[in-house]
């Protein structure tokens, strides 16, 4: 230990002359003999008082002195490696704030300050160097400037370009010696970096631990949106393998759909290919998928709203496309689409009802009922996208102003084979810039035998996607409104050409489906993009600031992120574009020695910091101090039992007594255990507070009037103080002023969990919710972002859309919506229904303000809701499910219930 104001050590010599003091004050009483005194001879008084204080209270006090003495000279342990020399240079530190410094960011701000401390005390100037951040050296400033712009700095998300900060480096006027604080990940330029630097002087370089150094998470080229799979990279395989990860899939406004626990084990690239493996419809739903550890900018992956796994339909007979493969259009399609969407066969009514249709195909259809075509105008101009192809049937039709089609079509059409014609089949030629189809390789065997041709226009140039080799269009193509209008002159099989038989119609079909519901022509094109979400280096989500500027597509295709260009997703007029950091990187090497010139230093983190022991020596004077207070105060009391009984004996009889329980609180207990309450937990909002409370006692009456189950009342639970063991379930409200919980509170709900109970979330945002669909994939709500905030330290299971079999939509009432102030949105339940709590999801969460629905009904407050008593019936009913699902658990999903339930539903 050592000292950084010594001199007030000089204070210790005064203790003695204070012991001294304390000894003779207040001083003796003169004696002066007094005969009559010889009576009192050989009496024992019942008490007696010390002429003098007690030696070892006086060792206490100056005990007490002396720790305030050294607190005041500033006692310190230093590390055993001291980092900075002697010598009185000025020190710059170079911190690698890239992506890769997020995981470990706490130890490298510990490593700079106790470097700057050092350099404080030896009041030497500083020079602060964050190296992400692009800028020149701040400096020189002093020692403690530089630890105030320490706490300052961030972790970037995007890489360190060492090239661009070797042209930036001045010559110093002085040596400098250097500490390089980086993240044992290598960046082009590196080497030529460290060789400027080391010519101004010492240089030091710390990397973290090998089992520290970050993973980066990568798009899997081979996966397909029906099974995508994600690469985890790791510059340290020896050091990774075997280690255990978490993988996070998330939907719309952050909803965790699935969580894997997986472990590293890589191949021969220190990679290791992961299928997400989840159903389709899920799949569709993925916004982004992030390692839960290590955090950082490199281990999340945002996904193109673009390229979101497609429902498709289908027009033609099931079956089909098994029963005769080679003649139907539906086994060409149904081939080509199966890996790009979840795809459906059926009739145009039947695919027309499916609410999340994005892409629907006509092969050779001519004929549609008017009403049909009607809901299918509607569908188009609402967003749809609409691909027709050429057949007989549409070669043959008297009608050739075929309604939603790109361009009015020729009766007949147009063969190039056979021996009645002089034609030649032609080759399919270019595919103009402006087309979707763009950069596509086109087969040179390609031939087309027939096709259906396009009525000559002014506008028909600017509607060809594809043009074969006389001129004529194959594929055209316009918008209609907010929809697509797609048109193969040609057949979806190969009767007419051999494109069905080639990788181009695969991947003409996948372009297509992939195209967002914005101006075609505009999306297509080249053009200016516009960063409408960001990451930071820890790889949150965040609302972009002034500082990302618009960028050309062509640059975020080629190009790495950085300081104008941060990871995140793009837009320009309806496209987007997903910036991954994982995308952009080269293979992850570590840093290694012979990176460095000779001479360096090349340390790994430390473990022992500076130790202050200044509040150390403080607590120990101040409780020294209260024991003095303590004897005092004893020592006054007038009672000779007390005053005379042991200090240790009352003070363990004073915490005996404490320890006992409060008997009203045992008695409120046993009250709980022996009746059912229902529990709203208190967010500190007196108006969200007070309807929970009104529309859980609404709920409570209900339940009395129409089950068995009649609550006795209800509770507002306090996390940091009451006990929630009692109730069935905890209605939690979420709002944006909400503390986040203690991690005593954290401890209770996991318990409460854990052991049974169900938290009902209810984010109550839904009046919030974007309309436009692609937004919300990436704006979630005030209340969602808070939801996670709050549950962070939470472990909850898996979550899915709860399905029309789950056993709440029959715990009481049967029910398809379990509607609240808001009759739309998604109820989540655990995905694992065997999870060992009979059945019951220990997490449901949903956006539709049960408790206001449910307080309506009170006439204590004036509340509306907009399919009124309605409305209220529906939403209690809901409730009323909810309750009976947490108390009965999978009781109703028993089988010999299913009779009852049928007959139910019949009637």
């Amino acid at each position: 230990m050592t000292f950084l104001y010594p001199a007030i050590l000089l204070g210790l010599f005064a203790l003695p002359a204070l012991w001294y003091i304390l000894r003779v004050t207040p001083p003796a009483p003169k004696q002066l003999a007094f005969p009559p005194t010889k009576l009192l001879e050989g009496l024992i008084p019942d008490e007696q008082e010390p002429s003098q204080t007690p030696w070892w209270i006086l060792l206490m006090r100056l005990l007490a002195l002396a720790c305030v003495i050294f607190a005041f000279a500033k006692p310190i342990q230093p590390p055993e490696n001291q980092t900075l020399s002697d010598k009185n240079t000025p020190v710059q530190i170079l911190i690698d704030n890239g992506w890769a410094s997020a995981p470990h960011w706490d130890t490298i701000q510990k490593q700079a300050l106790d470097i700057l401390s050092q350099a404080q005390r030896q009041n030497r100037t500083a020079y602060l160097w964050a190296l992400a951040s692009g800028n020149k050296p701040t400096g020189p400033i002093s020692a403690g400037e530089a630890i105030s712009s320490l706490k300052k700095l961030e972790p970037q998300p995007w890489e360190v370009n060492y090239l661009e900060l070797a042209k930036t480096i001045e010559k110093p006027k002085e040596t400098l010696e250097t500490i390089w604080l980086g993240h044992g990940i290598k960046s082009r330029g590196l080497e030529g970096f460290a060789a400027t630097i080391s010519e101004q002087g010492s240089l030091i370089y710390f990397q973290p631990e090998d089992s520290q150094i970050s993973y980066i998470l990568r798009s899997n080229q081979d996966s397909s949106a029906r099974n995508p799979k994600v690469t985890i990279e790791s510059p340290v395989p020896d050091t990774h393998e075997g280690a255990p990860l978490k993988l996070g899939i998330y939907g719309k406004g952050g909803k965790l759909l699935d969580q894997k626990q997986i472990t590293f084990t890589p191949d021969k690239f220190n990679q290791m290919h992961v299928p997400l493996g989840l159903p389709p419809s899920m799949t569709n739903q993925i916004t982004e998928i992030r390692m839960i550890t290590p955090r950082s900018a490199g281990t999340v992956l945002l996904r193109n709203p673009n390229e979101s796994y497609k429902t498709i339909g289908i027009v033609g007979t099931k079956g089909n496309e098994e029963d005769s493969p080679l003649i139907n259009a539906e086994f060409y399609l149904y081939r080509a689409l199966e890996p790009f969407g979840n795809v459906h066969i059926e009739s145009l009514d039947k695919l027309l009802e499916i609410e999340d249709i994005s892409v629907l195909i006509l092969p050779d259809i001519t004929g549609i009922a008017p009403n049909l075509l009607d809901k299918l105008d509607k569908w188009v101009k609402n967003g749809g996208t609409l691909i027709r192809f050429a057949g007989p049937n549409m070669a043959q039709a008297n009608q050739q102003t075929f309604p939603l089609t790109p361009t009015p079509l020729r009766q007949g059409g147009r063969m190039m084979d056979g021996s009645m014609t002089w034609d030649k089949p032609v080759k399919l030629e270019t595919l103009p810039q402006s087309s979707p189809f763009y950069g596509l390789e086109i087969d040179e065997e390609l031939e087309i035998k027939r096709q259906l041709l396009a009525e000559p226009s002014d506008s028909l140039e600017e509607k060809t996607w594809a043009t074969l080799s006389d001129g004529s269009p194959m594929v055209t193509g316009t918008t209609l409104e907010r929809g697509i209008l797609c048109m193969f002159h040609i057949t979806a099989t190969p009767e007419w050409s051999d494109l069905p038989l080639t990788g181009l119609y695969v991947q003409m079909l996948k372009k297509i489906t992939q195209l967002s519901t914005a101006q075609m022509a505009q999306t297509i094109k080249q053009g200016r993009y516009t960063a409408t979400q960001t990451l930071n280096g820890y790889g949150q989500n965040q609302q972009p600031d002034s500082q990302p500027k618009p960028v050309e597509g062509e640059i975020l295709k080629n190009e790495e992120p950085n300081k104008d260009h941060p990871p995140g997703i793009y837009h320009m007029n309806g496209n987007y574009i997903s910036y991954n950091l994982g995308n952009h990187t080269t293979k992850l090497i570590k840093v290694k020695k012979t990176f460095f010139p000779s001479g360096t230093n090349y340390r790994i983190y430390n473990t022992d910091f500076e130790k202050d022991f200044t509040i150390y020596f403080l607590v120990i004077a101040t409780l020294l101090f209260l024991v003095d207070w303590l004897i005092m105060y004893m020592m006054t009391l007038t009672s000779f039992t007390i005053r005379k009984a042991p200090i240790a004996l009352i003070i363990a009889t004073a915490l005996t007594i404490t320890a006992q329980p409060n008997p009203s609180q045992a008695a409120e207990d046993i009250k709980l255990a022996r009746e059912t309450y229902l529990a709203y937990i208190i967010t500190g909002d007196r108006q969200t507070d007070k309807i929970s409370e009104a529309g859980l006692k609404i709920l409570a009456t209900i339940l009395t009037q129409r089950t068995s189950v009649e609550p006795e009342g209800v509770k507002g639970i306090n996390l940091e103080t009451d006990t929630i063991d009692f109730y069935p379930f905890l209605y939690w409200p979420i709002t944006d002023t909400q503390a986040t919980p203690s991690s005593k509170a954290i401890q209770k709900l996991q318990k409460y969990m854990d052991h049974g109970g169900t938290i009902l979330i209810d984010t109550r945002d839904q009046i919030y919710a974007p309309n436009d669909r692609q937004t919300m994939l990436y704006a979630p709500s005030r209340n969602i972002q808070k939801m996670r905030q709050l549950t962070a330290g939470l472990t909850i299971p898996a979550l899915e859309p709860i399905d029309k079999d789950h056993v709440l939509s029959r715990s009481f009432y049967l029910l398809d919506n379990y509607q609240g102030r808001y009759t739309d949105g998604t109820l989540w339940v655990e995905k694992d229904k065997n999870n060992g709590h009979d059945g019951v999801s220990r997490v449901i969460v949903g956006s539709h303000d049960w408790a206001y629905a449910w307080a309506y009904g009170s006439n204590n407050l004036d509340l509306h809701l907009k399919g009124g008593n309605r409305q209220f019936d529906m939403a209690t009913r809901a409730g009323v499910n909810i309750a009976l699902y947490c108390l009965t658990g999978n009781y109703k999903a028993d089988q010999i219930h299913l009779p009852h339930i049928l007959e139910r539903l019949g009637r």
